[in-house]
């Protein structure tokens, strides 16, 4: 009589052969060099965006010469057309008894060419001591102007106030000039409900 034995158990898989401690298999090693690659370059990247940001994009500086200061403080506005392209960052008065004012001009206006002229201006007659500078550029194929250079005081204008313009007058106008504001004014008086209705 025949008989069977039962099939042999498959043959156990030996077990991989133990590393030395310490010993990383090669693609570990690569994604744990990659990593401080990674974080390099992200911060780099954080780097350029933060001084784009911050770093106000270049720009120069000017110092413009005035006979006096016409109520401009630090931060008051440079414009050119309107348009806000720089800063007052500091004001001083020269031995000659000169307004010295510092600005600081964005990089889209820079280098100034010889020629510019500078201007004090106020927005409105409504407003005092809101002052702006307004500058107007010297031609382009004129000699740029260096960063930190100094425009003369035949290169700037000093403001005009109202004061000064109504000097200009004579007496007799004056006392119509008043008598006019002062008419128009009381011809409103108690006219604000009715503005106010028809708005």
């Amino acid at each position: 009589m025949a008989t069977t034995s039962p099939p042999n158990p498959p043959a156990a898989t030996p077990p991989p052969p133990e590393r030395p401690s310490g010993q990383t298999p090669s693609r570990s090693r690569r994604s744990r060099a990659a990593r401080p690659l990674a974080l390099g370059a992200l911060g780099l990247v954080v780097l350029v965006i933060a001084f784009i940001i911050f770093g106000g994009g270049g720009g120069a500086t000017y110092h413009l010469i005035f006979p006096e200061a016409g109520q401009l403080v630090k931060g008051d506005q440079v414009q050119v057309g309107g348009v806000a392209v720089g800063r007052v960052t500091n004001l001083e008065l020269t031995k000659n008894f000169k307004a010295k004012v510092t600005i600081h001009v964005d990089s889209s206006l820079t280098p100034l060419h010889e020629g510019t002229v500078a201007q004090v201006r106020v927005p409105s007659l409504s407003s005092v001591a809101n002052r702006y500078i307004q500058l107007t550029p010297g031609p382009n194929n004129k000699p740029s102007l260096s960063d930190g250079a100094t425009l003369p005081a035949s290169a700037t204008r000093q403001v005009t106030d109202l004061d000064q313009l109504f000097n200009t007058l004579d007496p007799k106008t004056r006392k119509g000039l008043q008598e006019f504001i002062q008419g128009s004014a009381e011809s409103y008086v108690g006219a604000g409900k009715e503005f106010g209705e028809s708005t």
